[in-house]
This record gives C-alpha cells, sequence and structure tokens, in this order.
C-alpha cells in the first residue's frame, strides 16, 4: 500500500480487500485509512468498515466525526456552488455535474454515518428522507437529534432541512467558508479546488463556460489549468487560450513539454 508511486486505484483496490479480511488487524488499518490524503481511499474505508459490519465505539468516534464534518464541508461548498449556478446562464453541464457529485457525497456522508452510529437507525432515517415530504424530513431530523453528536446536528441538520439551496448555504456559511460568486470567482474557484473535492469533469465543464466568452482575462488561473497533468484540463484550456489571446498563448506554450 505504501509503495513508492503505487497507482492510487491499487490502493482503494488494497483497502477493499481488507473489507473483505474483516479481521480486527484489517479494521485497525482501515481506520488509520481514515485521515489518507486520497478520498478515494477514505471512501472505500468507509465501505469497508461497513462491510465488516463495523460500529464505531466512543474511542473511534471522534475520528469518524471528523470524517463526517469534512464530508459536510464539501457538500456545503457545492451547495454554494449550485446556488451560484441558478445566476449563470448555459450552465446546464456545470449544474448536471455537481448534481452527481452532490449524489455521491451524500451517499459518502451516509456511510460514514452508518459506520459512526448504529446502522439501522441510519437506514431508517434514510428511508424517511428519500419519501421527501416535509413530514419525513421533519421525522428524520428527529431521529438523527436522538443519537448524533450535538457537535454536528447544526452542521449536518441543514443538509437535510426541506429548504432551498440558499438558505443552507445562509445556515451553513458559519461553520465553513462558504459564500455566493459570481461566474469568474466561481470558475477560477472550482479550478483551484482541491482534486480530493471535487472531480475533473466538473472542473471540464467549469471551463466550459468560458467558450465563446470574448472578454476573458488569461491569468494565472487559466495558465496554471494548461500545464495541468490532467490532458482533458490542459487542452481545454489552451484551446481556451488560444482562441482569446493567441499571443498569450505563444508565449506559454514555449513552455509547455513536447512529446
Amino acid at each position: 500500500f505504501y509503495k513508492t508511486d503505487i497507482d492510487p486505484n491499487h490502493q482503494v483496490q488494497i483497502v477493499r480487500i481488507m473489507g473483505h479480511i474483516g479481521s480486527e488487524i484489517a479494521i485497525n488499518n482501515l481506520l488509520n485509512k481514515l485521515t489518507h490524503t486520497n478520498r478515494e481511499v477514505i471512501g472505500q474505508a468507509i465501505l469497508s468498515l461497513r462491510i465488516c459490519n463495523f460500529t464505531a465505539d466512543e474511542k473511534h468516534k471522534q475520528r469518524l466525526i471528523q470524517v463526517i464534518d469534512n464530508i459536510i464541508a464539501i457538500i456545503a461548498w457545492n451547495l454554494a456552488a449550485m446556488a451560484s449556478l441558478n445566476n449563470i446562464e448555459k450552465a446546464e453541464k456545470l449544474k448536471a455535474a455537481f448534481d452527481e457529485e452532490q449524489t455521491r457525497n451524500y451517499s459518502l456522508l451516509f456511510e460514514a454515518l452508518s459506520v459512526a452510529y448504529d446502522q439501522e437507525s441510519v437506514i431508517h432515517v434514510q428511508e424517511n428522507i428519500n419519501i421527501g415530504s416535509s413530514e419525513s424530513i421533519g421525522f428524520a431530523i428527529e431521529l438523527l437529534d436522538i443519537f448524533v453528536d450535538d457537535e454536528i446536528k447544526p452542521k449536518l441538520f441543514p443538509l437535510i432541512e426541506d429548504i432551498s439551496d440558499l438558505d443552507k448555504v445562509r445556515q451553513l456559511e458559519d461553520h465553513y467558508p462558504v459564500k455566493l460568486m459570481p461566474e469568474l470567482e466561481l470558475i477560477k474557484a472550482i479550478l483551484n479546488k482541491n482534486p480530493n473535492e471535487i472531480n475533473r469533469y466538473t472542473k471540464h465543464c467549469a471551463l466550459g463556460l468560458l467558450f465563446n466568452k470574448t472578454d476573458i482575462q488569461v491569468d494565472n488561473t487559466l495558465i496554471a489549468q494548461i500545464f495541468n497533468p490532467d490532458y482533458l484540463l490542459s487542452e481545454t484550456s489552451a484551446i481556451i487560450c488560444h482562441s482569446n489571446k493567441p499571443d498569450a498563448y505563444r508565449n506559454v506554450s514555449k513552455r509547455l513539454e513536447i512529446k
């Protein structure tokens, strides 16, 4: 697992295997993976702990609460981005990309809750949320209020409440650095976002908003993406740069590695 230059996909596979081993040593290793730098590894560690039917005791719960807090922070930032997109034209692809991000994030959130707390109780909460009525959502929050630690209630409950994304952001901004952003600021924020918190396709969709714009300032954010090791982002940024500022692109292209 700790081999130099190991493929991250192989690390995820190793963590998956640990879940099927299910021994005490395997579980301890999985708990240690909850602080890994790769989000895919963290997500698989949570799923593997579920496979082991592991439920955290007080000794390990605080570590899982930190994982839950990190997931909520990602969801909160995405909610602010989605609320910002309501004022931006031709952003359908980016909105759809964020919808997919949030579906995955919410799924991971409840997987983590199922490891930190009683699994059956969390499943009951999800069932009520999925019904989708104001009454069922209210009941889900009442259930969570019974067993969830007080420190995460004001962060978790707004995600579930039957309110708009904007209202959720307003409640969450007391706990996380989230805010509404104008179009160009939002695009830059998405591009600069940690790849462990937002996937490459969402960043590609954000770059897509810059197509057909004639007043783009080719700044360091866009230039940095040209040197991104991810070819999808690199080539898209190069096309936008070349279309808007050919001279700037020629200067940058001299620094590109020719293969």
